[in-house]
């Protein structure tokens, strides 16, 4: 019976491998390892990134404030993957940066930072969500965050370039309500879920990003 009940669990992960394409299934995703020299990583792209992922969307990382190292970004698998040389062994800030050139500008989209401990031969799982990312990037200081205005095709060095819809209060990343005399129409551009209902006066982020 054992044996009867345990197959069909292995069909339906092989399955979820082949239809969810967001989640690269081998044992070399979200990792950070230490070849006893190297520090090499292979994270998957966070949803809000790749889904689609933006044209031109560049990454580099960073270990404690030090130097940059790009990554690579695969658009086909939705990876960033790359190898910091000549690391030690020890704990290191880990700080990821997602940017666009625009118009000759390094344009910060989101950063990710985590400490992560690195010993020789030593493989770590770093997994970094939608949910980890700092997207409260607005370089022109018009209510939409850089991401925002990326996903939206307007300009976020120009706080004239925006939705063409005067929000009636935005959410931190650029989701912003629509208002009438009764009732909220929630618009979100870089990926957030809400809480509440159309004539709430309460209108939430579930993950608890600031409201303003």
């Amino acid at each position: 019976m054992t044996s009867i009940l345990f197959k069909p669990k292995v069909v339906l992960i092989a399955i979820g491998c082949l239809v969810i394409s967001l989640t690269a299934c081998n044992d070399n995703n979200d990792t950070v390892s230490h070849d006893g020299k190297n520090l090499n990583i292979n994270l998957a792209l966070p949803e809000t990134l790749a889904v689609p992922v933006i044209d031109g969307l560049q990454v580099y990382v960073t270990l404690n404030g030090g130097s940059r190292t790009a990554l690579n970004v695969n658009s086909t698998d939705n990876t960033t993957s790359g190898q910091i040389p000549n690391v030690p062994v020890g704990t290191y800030q880990l700080r990821l940066v997602y940017f666009k050139d625009i118009g000759g500008i390094e344009t910060k989209l989101a950063t990710f930072t985590k400490m992560i401990s690195v010993s020789k031969g030593q493989t770590t799982t770093v997994t970094v969500t939608s949910g980890d990312l700092d997207r409260n990037i607005d370089d022109d200081g018009d209510g939409y965050t850089n991401l925002a205005e990326v996903r939206i095709n307007t300009d976020p060095h120009d706080r004239y370039s925006t939705p063409g819809t005067t929000p009636g209060f935005t959410v931190g990343h650029g989701s912003y309500a629509d208002t009438t005399a009764a009732s909220y129409s929630m618009k979100s551009i870089a990926g957030e879920t809400f809480n509440g209902t159309t004539t709430s006066t309460n209108f939430q982020v579930t993950a608890g990003f600031t409201s303003y």
